[in-house]
């Protein structure tokens, strides 16, 4: 591999420092309400979708199922929700969230929030596409390493 540039080094630690304030957010909410941002979207997103399937679920986060599922189980576990399983395919679900649940979206940030979001939200509209351009560059160049990563 040949010696970086100086110029993608600077985007690469700008890349890392979004990357943390990210992750520090997470960590806040996870520590505030016991549950991770995904864990809190997904809630969110079995609140407004009742009886909606992990499958479904997993398209609305853009996860893979199985993410999905592993994001419900503890969900189920703390009683957030519920979980009806299909008299002809017991694999099939309809998921609620509980009483429980609605009380905890009510304190909870949304989903899509956060100081990262909210930084966003002051770029004018040519940034922010030219952002978005560079960014769907860089995830299009990290494609076939991501698709090995799965």
């Amino acid at each position: 591999m040949p010696k970086p540039t100086q110029d993608a080094l600077k985007t690469f630690r700008t890349l890392r420092r979004v990357s943390q304030a990210l992750r520090l957010d997470t960590r806040k909410v996870s520590l505030e309400l016991g549950l991770g941002k995904a864990q809190l979207q997904a809630l969110s997103v079995i609140h407004q979708q009742p009886d909606i399937g992990t499958g479904e679920l997993a398209k609305a986060m853009e996860v893979q199922p199985s993410t999905a599922s592993n994001l419900v189980k503890p969900l189920i576990a703390k009683g957030l929700v519920e979980v009806e399983h299909s008299k002809l395919d017991r694999r099939n679900v309809q998921l609620r969230s509980t009483a429980q649940a609605k009380a905890l979206l009510k304190q909870a940030p949304r989903p899509w929030s956060g100081p990262v979001l909210e930084a966003l939200q002051t770029m004018d509209r040519s940034t922010l596409e030219s952002l978005q351009h560079a960014l769907d560059q860089l995830l299009h160049t990290l494609e076939p390493t991501r698709s090995h990563m799965r």
